[in-house]
This record gives C-alpha cells, sequence and structure tokens, in this order.
C-alpha cells in the first residue's frame, strides 16, 4: 500500500511539473530557420538577433537578418535566448556542425534547427549556403 501512495504522489508530481512547464512555454520545442552571416556585424547595418553560436570549443558569431520560426514565435526563442552566452549550444550531425565551424567571417548561411525553450540547445538539422538575392 505505502508503495503505491508513493508511485501515485510521484505521478501527481510530475504531471503538476509538466503542466506547469507547458503553461509557461518551458520546454516547448519549435523549429527554427535562421539566414543571416558569420561575424560581426557590418558597420551601420543592424541585424534582427546578434547570435554567439557554441560547438564543442568553437564559437561562432552569427548576424541573423531574417529568422523564421516553421512553428512557434521568432520573437520568443530570441528572448529566450538573450541571457545566454553563448546564445545556443549546437547538436547535430557532424557534417553539418562542420559547415558552421568551418565558415569564414561574411559567409552567408542558412540553419535550420529544432529548439526547446529554456535550454541553449539548438538540435541542427540543415546549413545551406544561401543563394544571393
Amino acid at each position: 500500500m505505502a508503495r503505491r501512495l508513493a508511485v501515485l504522489a510521484l505521478a501527481c508530481v510530475a504531471s503538476i511539473a509538466w503542466a506547469d512547464g507547458t503553461r509557461s512555454g518551458t520546454g516547448r520545442l519549435v523549429m527554427i530557420r535562421f539566414q543571416g552571416w558569420v561575424g560581426p556585424p557590418p558597420e551601420g547595418r543592424l541585424a534582427e538577433a546578434d547570435l554567439l553560436m557554441q560547438h564543442r570549443q568553437t564559437r561562432v558569431r552569427f548576424q541573423v537578418d531574417h529568422a523564421f520560426v516553421l512553428s512557434g514565435d521568432v520573437l520568443q526563442v530570441f528572448e529566450d535566448v538573450r541571457p545566454y552566452k553563448p546564445n545556443f549550444e549546437l547538436d547535430g550531425p557532424p557534417e553539418l556542425l562542420a559547415r558552421i565551424d568551418g565558415a569564414h567571417e561574411g559567409n552567408r548561411l542558412e540553419i535550420t534547427g529544432m529548439h526547446r525553450f529554456g535550454t541553449q540547445r539548438l538540435q541542427v538539422t540543415a546549413v545551406e549556403t544561401p543563394k544571393p538575392r
């Protein structure tokens, strides 16, 4: 009987914590695509976001000139990662992360990934070189 009560209590606590996280937005998963360039912003040009991304020991500064949230709100994503440095810690297939790590200042990239609110993690799912506009 005591064991059943303990399991029931644990289930109640877990469901309350899950519901609280869902209500506050913590833990919500969004897919986002960043278009921009590697490095600091050129003088006189403002970006939507100035991000610092990290994979292992490599840090990459990335200027976002267009962001698309394929599910969710882009402004909430930027607000969520603003307090962190780096803003995003990158995970994903080694060949995709190598494209980001090896990018040179001024290179344009389009990075797509999944972000869970309340974390710094960005699970990279695609890295492309956008066509010139």
